[in-house]
């Protein structure tokens, strides 16, 4: 997976030919709800636990200026 800067992500979407929507989902890691003591401990280490969904944003590119806009 390439890291690749959110200006270049926007400025690319901006360049196609076809209109581009952005949909852009933000999430939190969670321990799950039954959690084993391993689970717990590796969690509390920064490892593992569930992804929960927070936030949900779906904008034209030209509605985003920068990523402060989108929260």
């Amino acid at each position: 997976m390439n890291n690749v800067p959110f200006a270049d992500l926007l400025a690319a979407a901006n360049q196609q030919l076809e209109p581009q929507r952005m949909l852009f989902v933000f999430a939190e890691s969670q321990l799950p709800d039954q959690a084993s003591e391993i689970e717990k401990r590796r969690f509390d280490e920064g490892q593992g636990g569930v992804l929960t969904p927070v936030m949900c944003v779906d904008k034209l590119p030209s509605e985003i200026g920068s990523f402060a806009d989108l929260v």
